[in-house]
C-alpha cells in the first residue's frame, strides 16, 4: 500500500534587520539545514494512495493527485 503523509514543520528565527522584508530576505537565504534546525515538526494527515483503472493515482477520499497517466502532479 501507499500513504500520502502530509507534514508541517514550524519554527522562527531572530534576524537583525532594518524592514520585515529585509528580515524575511535574510530567513529565505538560509541554507536547509540552518531551515531545519530546531524546527517542529507535525503530522498533519496521513491518506491511503489508491490506483485508478486508468492510471490516475486517488486518495481514499476522492481527491486526486495524479490523472494523466505520466506520473505528473495536478
Amino acid at each position: 500500500m501507499k500513504y500520502q503523509v502530509g507534514m508541517t514543520i514550524y519554527n522562527s528565527f531572530e534576524v537583525e534587520a532594518n524592514s520585515k522584508e529585509e528580515a524575511e530576505e535574510k530567513v529565505r537565504e538560509f541554507d536547509t539545514f540552518k531551515t531545519l534546525r530546531d524546527a517542529d515538526y507535525n503530522i498533519t494527515y496521513i491518506d491511503e494512495v489508491l490506483p485508478n483503472i486508468q492510471g490516475g493515482v486517488y486518495l481514499s477520499d476522492g481527491r486526486v493527485i495524479c490523472d494523466d497517466e505520466h506520473g505528473n502532479s495536478m
